[in-house]
């Protein structure tokens, strides 16, 4: 529908094209076309096998479960490791779980994004971190248990306090050449919080982790995932389709099925 009033845009008054998807009941789609269409295009990245393969959408029922997702040769493992927290006056070992919703999703987007545009694998969550969520609408984050500040941080501890791995099979012609690679995301992560008890400012990537991302990037568009940033299952189709599209031949289209589109969303 987004795409049918994109292509109208340039045949037909706006302000008329903006009344007949009121009056069809698209206007939420037309706005978030426009604001896609008008907005600087500003790109972003994420980790194609991140792409390929999605985060649970809702708090799981055992969230201390592993997430096991495959998608063709790729696959990912995300394990809850138990971090020190001082709970009641004493320090406690305690798992925090797995992320699941739309802000692990942005927050992974954030940096990978970083760390290919600058070249580094130290990512800081200072002052461009906050900018950036100030560009995707979180201008007025709110805090308290339930706020957006600590909805988000919440959800960085939990990605941070996991053990990510990204396997990859690759096979040549011959069917016993096999080829495994296995990388973390971020290197060994000591703790939620710094001495002073403020958040977190720097990741380190892994460094083979690192490496890869440089190579298997996929591109993104910052304004569209300012329309899509509370809805997990959105982000998620739209990151899983730039993956694809790029992949796409012009002599040969690409067929997706429903049980396909299942398995990568994971329900």
């Amino acid at each position: 529908i987004g795409q049918r009033y994109a292509r109208q845009l340039s045949l037909v008054d706006p302000d008329q094209l903006k009344l007949d998807a009121e009056q069809a009941g698209h206007l939420p789609i037309f706005e978030a076309m426009r604001a896609v269409n008008d907005a600087d295009l500003v790109p972003a990245y994420l980790h194609s096998a991140l792409c390929a393969m999605s985060l649970p959408a809702r708090r799981p029922k055992d969230e201390m479960a592993p997430i096991i997702r495959q998608d063709g040769r790729y696959t990912l493992a995300i394990t809850p490791k138990p971090v020190l927290r001082r709970i009641n006056g004493e320090m406690t070992m305690t798992s925090l779980g797995v992320p699941f919703g739309s802000y692990p999703r942005v927050l992974l987007i954030y940096i990978m994004s970083e760390a290919v545009c600058t070249g580094s694998r130290d990512v800081y969550l200072g002052g461009s971190f906050a900018e950036w969520l100030r560009r995707l609408g979180y201008a007025s984050a709110t805090h308290g248990s339930r706020g957006t500040a600590s909805l988000l941080k919440g959800q960085l501890d939990r990605l941070l306090a996991c053990e990510w791995m990204i396997r990859w099979d690759d096979s040549a012609d011959d069917d016993a050449a096999f080829a495994v690679k296995e990388v973390k995301l971020a290197n060994e992560y000591a703790g939620l919080r710094t001495k002073d008890g403020s958040f977190i400012k720097e990741i380190r990537l892994a460094e083979g982790f690192f490496s890869h991302l440089r190579e298997h990037a996929v591109p993104l568009n910052e304004a569209a995932i300012r329309e899509l940033r509370n809805n997990p299952t959105a982000l998620d189709l739209y990151t899983y389709f730039a993956y694809r599209l790029q992949r796409i031949s012009g002599d040969r289209p690409n067929m997706l099925s429903w049980s396909q589109l299942a398995t990568h969303l994971g329900n």
